[in-house]
């Protein structure tokens, strides 16, 4: 099983264009007689997927019903450390794979019985997990197939990682910009860690404080209960939407703390933001009316 003209470009050009993945996946899901590829990113409870067409089906119900909490593959896999392709036979027996429910209730139900897949740790704190799916009756993996997919796994977790260190160096750009025009500004995961943020923001003391692990904290604890509940609802708000509110600092300095969501594209998995922050001293320019573009 030889590698296909051209499928490293392919998977390099979709760390750029996160709309390729979808296409790698199937390429790579034909090379070994696969259903379909996934790839996932997880990061505080959070999944970001992708799939060929094939496996998009299952994707969704391992989503929707919360499997990524029940998934015996990765609980297995995970502690392994493992620089490399697995498949069931490498974790479980016949006998487990038969009466494990994450086989029983989801895989077989939604027509793929045997799995592929590598778990890797990412740079950002994401985990990214390459999967691919076969039909019960197409029967395990052989040894071919995961060293064909072996021979891939290089590129296709720097192909990962640069994707994640793109959208890192986007958000970098977007607060830089926003503070060339006064606005102190944060680009914000939904759990509150901080992706980037500029200086005029940092220097603010008397409202924002950036705890350990890099989450943003507001000096009011009113103000900070309504940023935490204003993150968790991030993705109810329109895309030209603004959430503001009121906080009152240290030796009563006033400011309004404004969220911006950020929406993804549909393929944009290593895109872990979820809104630019700004914080505007009362008296100074308001914020602008839309999200910017980033």
């Amino acid at each position: 099983m030889g590698i296909e003209d051209g499928i490293i470009d392919r998977i390099y050009e979709a760390a750029i264009i996160s709309e390729l993945w979808p296409e790698v996946l199937d390429n790579l899901s034909h090379a070994i007689s696969s259903a379909g590829g996934i790839l996932f990113t997880a990061s505080a409870g959070e999944i970001r997927w992708t799939s060929s067409p094939g496996t998009a089906e299952f994707m969704r119900a391992f989503v929707d019903g919360g499997w990524d909490k029940r998934n015996s593959r990765a609980t297995c896999l995970a502690p392994m450390k493992y620089p490399g392709f697995v498949h069931d036979l490498d974790i479980f027996t016949r006998e487990e794979v038969d009466r494990d429910p994450f086989y029983t209730e989801l895989c077989r139900p939604k027509g793929v019985g045997w799995a592929a897949g590598t778990i890797i740790d990412v740079p950002n704190g994401d985990m990214m997990v390459y999967s691919f799916d076969r039909a019960v009756e197409a029967g395990p993996y052989d040894r071919s197939a995961i060293d064909f997919l072996d021979s891939l796994r290089p590129h296709l977790v720097r192909a990962g990682i640069m994707a994640a260190r793109l959208h890192l160096e986007r958000a970098k750009s977007a607060v830089d910009t926003l503070a060339a025009v006064g606005l102190p500004a944060a680009v914000l995961r939904a759990d509150g860690r901080v992706v980037a943020a500029n200086g005029l923001l940092e220097d603010l003391t008397l409202h924002v404080i950036i705890s350990a692990f890099d989450r943003v904290h507001l000096v009011s604890k009113r103000a900070n209960a309504l940023l935490a509940d204003g993150l968790s609802h991030i993705d109810e708000l329109p895309s030209i939407g603004v959430l503001s509110f009121a906080s009152l600092g240290l030796n009563e300095e006033k400011a309004v703390m404004h969220l911006l969501p950020l929406r993804r594209a549909a393929h944009d998995i290593f895109n872990s933001a979820a809104c630019v922050a700004l914080v505007t001293p009362v008296g100074k320019l308001n914020p602008p009316a839309e999200a910017p573009l980033w």
